[in-house]
């Protein structure tokens, strides 16, 4: 089922896609207007890509889904957030984890599936590189400590 991008944004309010003679106006003409259509688009992508972190739609089907490319989808959420589509999924997911760490005693692979990672080595090495301690040592130390965040 296709949504189309002005229907799946309207709770987000129309004014964030820019008058009509704004959109008509082309790519570049109007800066202010394509970045508040980007956000608008990436705000609705976003909500729909992290519904199920386990197993999110690919790019493709949530562009067809929103009615636009998926080249055209990757670059708003380049331009609004600075990050690609698979820097978002994958920022969501480690900081699931995280929480699920903090608060729950359960083996690390269900905590890896649960947060769509396949392979818990895989998972370990993520987290290890955001947090700066595999999951393990920061339940036991980092958690007990403020967050700090690895570059």
């Amino acid at each position: 089922m296709t949504i189309a991008f002005e229907t799946a944004i309207a709770g987000e309010g129309r004014r964030a896609l820019g008058s009509p003679a704004e959109r008509v106006a082309g790519p570049g003409q109007n800066r202010s207007a394509d970045f508040r259509c980007d956000a608008a688009l990436v705000a609705v992508a976003r909500r729909l890509l992290l519904a199920d972190l386990r197993e999110p739609p690919t790019i493709a089907r949530l562009a067809r889904r929103l009615g636009v490319g998926g080249r055209r989808l990757s670059a708003a959420f380049r331009t609004v957030l600075g990050r690609s589509v698979v820097d978002v999924v994958r920022e969501a997911r480690l900081e699931a984890a995280r929480r699920a760490i903090e608060t729950r005693d359960a083996p690390l692979k269900q905590i890896a599936w649960e947060v769509g990672y396949g392979d818990v080595t895989n998972f370990i090495h993520a987290f290890r590189n955001r947090y700066g301690a595999p999951p393990r040592r920061f339940q036991k130390t980092e958690a007990r400590t403020p967050l700090r965040r690895v570059a």
